[in-house]
């Protein structure tokens, strides 16, 4: 199985620091990397890259340099008619079980 994830996902690819390295090893786990290592929003004087795209790299062949569009061809997805609700809790344990 592939994964390739994209989003906002409040971690600053630009700074290195200890949330970035433990989103890193997370990440590695699944055998996947990031490629947007530039800023994704600018701001009076700011820069950040929160914005990214996380690829497994070990067998798909897409590239680890910078990207800004992935296009995939040939996607099969199936569309269910069920109906679910997805509701996030958002709490101390939460945040540190992430």
């Amino acid at each position: 199985m592939q994964f390739i994830i994209c989003g906002d996902i409040n971690v600053n690819y630009l700074v290195h620091n200890r949330r970035r390295k433990i989103l890193d090893a997370l990440l590695s786990s699944f055998n996947l990397s990031s490629t947007v290592y530039f800023p994704t929003r600018l701001q009076n004087k700011s820069a950040t890259a929160i914005g990214n795209i996380f690829i497994d790299t070990s067998n798909n062949g897409l590239s680890d340099h910078d990207a800004r569009l992935i296009k995939l061809n040939d996607i099969d997805i199936k569309i269910q008619n069920s109906k679910f609700k997805i509701i996030r809790r958002i709490d101390t344990y939460s945040v540190f079980d992430f």
